[in-house]
């Protein structure tokens, strides 16, 4: 209920806003400010208004909102919950989320290791091999997980070998990828030609054929060895030879 003396000050308000080129709107000051307030109480609704799975006021949308977070969260020890929160992201071009079993327990898929500790070594540092000759380089193992040969050489054909694990005998399927009759000469010691050592042959004894890196490395080890440089040129070559060690 407005009293006469209120209504009298508002309309003196009105007046003395109106004499002194001040009124801005069509609503006084005071007026404005009230329908503000009252558009924004309506925005936050009331308490008794229900869980809004749409539009809806703030006070609808809040209490479902605790009703999900409070579906997410469990007591440990206590039964697990029927609902929980998506964890996801993207690739860049596909969506992805975190994939769990049927009793919540994360399912994770790990690939590829981590080495260790790499070192690279020097067995022959432009080291001359005569035309149709060989250069051994003995090799002694570490105890590392991988050995991997780079070869420089600057005549062709050549070839690389090891002494077998099981045999004096050399042979070059012993590597991956295999070098044996190369026609092409490697003489930028910053493009070697490497090749992995196996600690089983890559052909023959009933093995399938290595034709991959990533199969090749299900065949990798290192063991205490000869490498042998075969200069199949009728030049005399330049061979340069070192030996990367990887411990995963």
């Amino acid at each position: 209920m407005i009293t006469n003396q209120e209504l009298r000050d508002y309309w003196k308000k009105v007046a003395d806003a109106v004499s002194d080129n001040k009124m801005q709107t069509n609503l006084p000051p005071d007026a404005a400010r009230a329908t503000k307030q009252d558009t924004m109480i309506a925005s936050l609704g009331n308490p008794t208004d229900a869980e809004a799975t749409g539009a809806g006021s703030i006070i609808g949308v809040l209490k479902r909102l605790r009703t999900l977070i409070g579906d997410t969260i469990v007591t440990i020890g206590s039964a697990i919950g029927n609902k929980a929160q998506l964890i996801a992201g993207s690739d860049g071009t596909n969506a992805r989320a975190i994939k769990t079993a049927s009793d919540g327990t994360l399912l994770t898929q790990l690939t590829g290791s981590i080495p260790r500790k790499v070192t690279i070594e020097t067995l022959a540092s432009a080291q001359s091999v005569a035309a149709s000759g060989n250069l051994d380089l003995p090799y002694t193992t570490q105890g590392e997980s991988e050995v991997w040969v780079l070869v420089n050489i600057d005549k062709q054909p050549w070839s690389l070998r090891s002494r077998l694990l099981w045999a004096s005998t050399y042979g070059v399927n012993n590597f991956y990828p295999p070098r044996n009759n190369v026609s092409t000469a490697y003489n930028t010691v910053s493009s070697p030609a490497g090749s992995l050592l196996l600690a089983t042959r890559a052909l023959g004894g009933g093995l399938p054929e290595i034709t991959t890196m990533e199969d090749a490395k299900q065949y990798a080890g290192a063991y205490s060895t000869t490498f042998r440089i075969e200069n199949g040129s009728a030049e005399t070559a330049t061979v340069t030879l070192k030996v990367i060690r990887i411990w995963r």
